[in-house]
């Protein structure tokens, strides 16, 4: 579904100097009604100087209002969900690979972006934004920059492979994925379309291509290569001795003292390339410092977005004083996430705006945008005809996004309405007409207009209901 052709009929001064929103000045604040709030992020995307970061309070509401820029944008490229690890604080568990390697491909996404590039959407929910990872400078010195003709000794790339996290399988189908049949080797680097084949001949690169996994055919032929991690988390040894200074393992154990000492000793010493356990600790980026000159971030209900992260620190310290006192884990550890102040405080450096369902007018750098709501029909279809074919001829243009398009389509013919069932609005719809398009919104609404209204109906609006997406099972680390 596309709907980015009434995007130009939201084109409001308000958004307008909300993209030009500045870091050292009051956040704007907009009132938008819950419906609306994905088209007007997709509208600031298009307004703004940079990349837009998204900050909702949970994870599923990151995920609802992801779905929904990409309908607004007609362009699902344009919007990364960066989604959390899920890992119980102070437990030994491993990331969910498939979740590792969309938050590095999000991560190179935002290193990737250039002035001038089109529109770029992450959202993300408040503990994913929490979560640490690695630095922009700690992923573009891990990286291994390939050209044809240089050096490089089978068993040294095998061993950087290693180094950055690639999991060595007999064919490489998914990014994080290396393959080795003789002098080939395949990679699959996270945030990339193919992966690349390398070609060594003797100790030098011979051929670097691009390739389809699913056919094994080249789709193009390449001089260079950057293959970057496939482990989001990395080892400063400097951060790790001083990790190591702060921790008291007496309380503990005896049986889980040595392994918690020898880990953290190892680490200390730049010996090895996954911190393990020790992995949340260690990281000193959020994603926030991922983000390019020229971002913008939005809060979407910031008082929701400030409660969760409220939740995840009292969390934290209720697990951590239990582990402590069984003595499962060696006292002195920090969060295992970046604490509300932080996060707010790293916020703090990029131009915000804030996005709230209800706020009063007179609040200060408060802007109501001119919404309105949607009439409701409770699945009354006669009076849907009527309501619409009455706003129709004052001049409103009225787009219906429904389940039952074709439906729809042919009880307005009925009443003598011809109109086609489109899955795609890439232009303004003109003054009284009527746009009916197949395919799923949560909530419709009404944009007032000096030259006549735009207003949204959804399955909400028309039945009373919106079908569900059914949601994936969420993987879990073991």
């Amino acid at each position: 579904m596309d709907l980015s052709g009434l995007l130009a009929l939201l084109d409001h001064p308000t958004l307008l100097s909300a993209a030009a929103a500045r870091a050292d000045a009051p956040h704007p604040v907009l009132a938008v009604p819950e419906g609306a709030k994905a088209a007007v992020l997709a509208a600031l995307a298009g307004k703004a100087h940079g990349p837009l970061l998204v900050i909702t309070g949970k994870a599923d509401r990151a995920l609802t209002v992801a779905e929904e820029i990409i309908a607004w944008l007609g362009q699902p490229n344009a919007v990364l969900r960066f989604p959390q690890l899920d890992l119980t604080p102070y437990e030994r568990e491993t990331p969910d690979p498939a979740t590792a390697e969309q938050r590095l491909a999000v991560l190179q996404r935002l290193r990737a972006w250039q002035p001038g590039d089109p529109p770029l959407v992450v959202v993300a929910g408040a503990r994913a934004v929490s979560e640490r990872t690695t630095t922009p400078e700690a992923i573009a010195a891990a990286s291994l920059e390939l050209r044809l003709g240089m050096r490089l000794p089978l068993r040294e790339l095998l061993a950087a492979l290693e180094r950055l996290g690639y999991r060595q399988e007999p064919l490489v189908e998914a990014p994080g994925q290396a393959a080795r049949r003789g002098g080939i080797v395949d990679v699959f680097v996270p945030g990339t379309e193919h992966p690349v084949r390398i070609e060594l001949l003797g100790d030098h690169v011979d051929s670097l291509r691009a390739f389809d996994p699913a056919t094994q055919r080249t789709v193009g032929l390449l001089t260079d290569a950057l293959i970057t991690p496939a482990r989001e988390a990395q080892v400063p040894v400097a951060a790790a001795a001083a990790l190591r200074a702060r921790l008291d393992f007496t309380a503990m154990q005896h049986g889980l003292r040595a392994r918690f000492t020898e880990e953290i000793e190892r680490l200390a010493a730049g010996q090895g390339s996954d911190p393990g356990f020790y992995a949340p600790f260690l990281s000193p980026a959020l994603l926030v410092d991922h983000l390019p000159p020229g971002s913008l971030v939005v809060l979407d209900e910031p008082a929701d977005v400030v409660h969760l992260l409220d939740e995840l620190d009292a969390q934290a310290v209720e697990a951590r004083v239990a582990l402590e006192a069984e003595g499962l884990i060696p006292r002195g550890l920090p969060l295992p996430h970046a604490g509300r102040d932080e996060v707010l405080g790293a916020l703090a450096r990029w131009p915000v705006v804030e996005l709230h369902r209800w706020v009063a007018p007179e609040a200060p750098s408060t802007v109501t945008l001119p919404f309105g709501p949607a009439p409701a029909f409770g699945g009354r279809l006669r009076q849907v005809m009527n309501e619409v074919t009455a706003r129709m001829r004052a001049g409103t243009r009225v787009v219906v996004v429904t389940q039952q398009a074709a439906r729809l389509a042919e009880l307005f013919g009925e009443e003598g309405v011809l109109v086609a069932v489109v899955r795609a609005v890439r232009e303004p719809v003109a003054p009284g007409t009527l746009a009916i398009v197949q395919g799923p919104l949560h909530h419709g609404w009404q944009f007032n207009r000096p030259d006549g209204a735009l207003l949204l109906l959804t399955d909400s609006e028309l039945f009373g209901f919106t079908k569900q997406r059914r949601q994936p099972r969420r993987a879990t680390g073991g």
